[in-house]
């Protein structure tokens, strides 16, 4: 069940996975002013990715995703 969940993390999005853990980690110690610009900053960021336009056409053509982390 680790390894397969492992597996499955591994071949997910690994740009939007780096903004998430970023956003979580600032989450800590930041106002909320800042975690709203920060979240601002990594959608922007994580919605122009090659990984972003993958993701939708894997959607349209109704097949799995390959992301390569950018």
């Amino acid at each position: 069940t680790t390894a397969a969940l492992a597996a499955k993390l591994a071949a997910g999005p690994r740009l939007a996975y780096v903004h998430m853990k970023r956003n979580l980690n600032a989450a800590l110690n930041s106002t909320l002013e800042e975690m709203l610009a920060q979240e601002a900053f990594s959608n922007a960021r994580v919605s122009l990715s090659a990984d972003a336009k993958e993701a939708a056409m894997a959607f349209l053509e109704k097949r799995a995703p390959k992301f390569r982390g950018y």
